[in-house]
């Protein structure tokens, strides 16, 4: 059994130094994590004490009143695990 963690950042996604777009993890199987995209304003306060960190987690931000950006309509996370057979 290995214990890893990858950390993803496509390119054509939003670049920020403050969280990662998806990490993964094996252990007993993989688990995948992809965070929300393109938020702005509501993480510029957090890349004061996350931007330095050699492997940011991945974060999930939401507005009550509403997304990110006004035209978005919607925003998914999702979180998967996969089994070792």
């Amino acid at each position: 059994m290995s214990n890893q963690i990858q950390y993803i950042n496509p390119l054509g996604l939003f670049q920020n130094p403050a969280f990662s777009q998806i990490v993964t993890t094996q252990g007993n199987g993989k688990t995948i994590y992809v965070g929300g995209q393109d938020l702005y304003r509501g993480f510029q306060a957090s890349q004061k004490y996350l931007g330095s960190l050699k492997n940011p987690p991945v974060i999930t931000g939401f507005f009550v009143s509403a997304l990110a950006h006004p035209d978005f309509l919607v925003e998914i996370d999702a979180v998967a695990f996969i089994p070792e057979e």
